[in-house]
């Protein structure tokens, strides 16, 4: 390294020792002195042009902003881009320049002095993160269009619930009532025999007071009073089974509303279906009665019907690990293995066109585990069928 005019020597150390490329050009942007690091970089290149060599450039770079910094004495930075590299010694790339003027005595420019950083992989990755932004932009664009899309199909599956609970429950309430109408045939005609007697007893009654009789009255009353209890009785039956008066959840004991249930179908067995109870020890569960009551209602009637001629039905209830057991058997005929669980399927039945919808045990599959309960059928050849329902005794909240 020679004498370099444009460097104090205060700063001859730092521009030695920095560790970017640095040089100093005279006036007429010749370089007149290389730092090691310029050297490494751009090969020995005292006495050429500064363009020739940083730029790989045969004339000057357009603009040249040395000129600027010697007439106006202010430091200058900007990012140039090699336009034609000279080889593997005049490495390819942009470049950050800064020309800091150096003054003499009198404070004319006389030297300057060129740092050069590479930036080039700075560069990169600035555009490489701008791109990754974009990127990013555009999939949280696309994420946010896709949620709110889920979210709309969400609303609309949520509607498309609530329309379904409606129509389920639209559904157990004329299911309900198509059951309460099944029955309205055999309670009209246990009220109509009593009612019957009641209607002649008080005609005599009135006949006999008017003739001025009082005898047979007795007898008369004893009748009218059996037959009003036969009708109360009756009453007090649709009543227990729909419990219009009670609680949606309640702790109740199940075998009353088997009762009433085998109550509301005494016309339909008498005389050709037995009952069978087999009652066992059962606390008093929480639950909703009135549907718990159509799931019974429903499994004894199917039982009615499936037998052909004389028969029984068999109920049994027990306790098992903190859950009610209810069986209703049937000795009719046995339900064929592939239809044991179809049976339970919406609008699938075993019964002659016109007699069943096919939705009564579907309704009391829905119920049942709606109350965290299982319903399921078993069956055996020459057995009948046999139905098991279990309801967990604490029930729905």
């Amino acid at each position: 390294m020679t004498d370099a005019p444009g460097i104090p020597d205060p700063c001859r150390a730092l521009f030695s020792a920095h560790a970017d490329p640095a040089a100093v050009l005279d006036p007429a942007r010749t370089i007149r002195e290389q730092n090691a690091a310029a050297r490494a970089s751009f090969g020995e290149a005292a006495g050429r042009p500064c363009w020739a060599v940083h730029f790989g450039r045969e004339t000057p770079c357009p603009p040249c902003r040395a000129g600027e910094v010697l007439q106006e004495g202010n430091a200058l930075r900007w990012m140039m881009e090699r336009a034609d590299p000279a080889g593997p010694a005049a490495p390819p790339g942009v470049w950050e320049v800064t020309l800091v003027p150096v003054r003499d005595a009198a404070g004319r420019v006389t030297h300057l002095v060129e740092l050069l950083r590479d930036v080039t992989l700075t560069l990169g990755l600035e555009r490489h993160l701008i791109e990754l932004a974009r990127g990013l932009d555009l999939e949280i664009a696309r994420r946010t269009a896709e949620a709110e899309q889920l979210a709309g199909r969400a609303r609309e599956l949520q509607a498309a619930i609530e329309q379904l609970r409606e129509e389920q429950a639209d559904l157990l309430r004329t299911e309900r009532m198509a059951a309460l109408g099944r029955i309205v045939a055999g309670v009209a005609h246990e009220i109509h025999t009593p009612l019957g007697a009641i209607l002649s007893s008080l005609e005599l009654v009135r006949a006999r007071l008017a003739a001025g009789r009082t005898d047979g009255l007795n007898e008369l009353i004893d009748l009218l009073q059996e037959a009003s209890e036969r009708i109360r009785k009756v009453v007090q039956t649709l009543r227990a089974f729909s419990r219009l008066d009670a609680a949606p959840v309640e702790r109740v004991d199940l075998r009353e509303g088997i009762e009433s249930s085998l109550a509301l179908l005494a016309h339909e067995m008498h005389p050709r279906v037995a009952v069978e109870r087999a009652y066992g020890p059962l606390p008093k569960v929480r639950c909703r009665p009135d549907e718990v009551n159509q799931v019974f209602l429903n499994i004894l009637r199917n039982g009615v019907q499936a037998i052909r001629g004389q028969g029984t039905i068999t109920v049994r209830s027990f306790a098992e690990g903190g859950v009610a057991v209810i069986e209703i058997e049937n000795t009719g005929p046995e339900i064929p293995e592939e239809d044991r669980e179809r049976i339970f399927e919406a609008g699938f039945t075993t019964k002659p066109r016109g007699e069943g919808t096919g939705w009564g045990l579907a309704i009391c599959r829905r119920i049942v585990r709606e109350h965290g309960g299982e319903i399921e059928a078993r069956s055996a050849p020459g057995r009948g069928a046999t139905f098991r329902i279990t309801l967990p005794i604490e029930g729905p909240l």
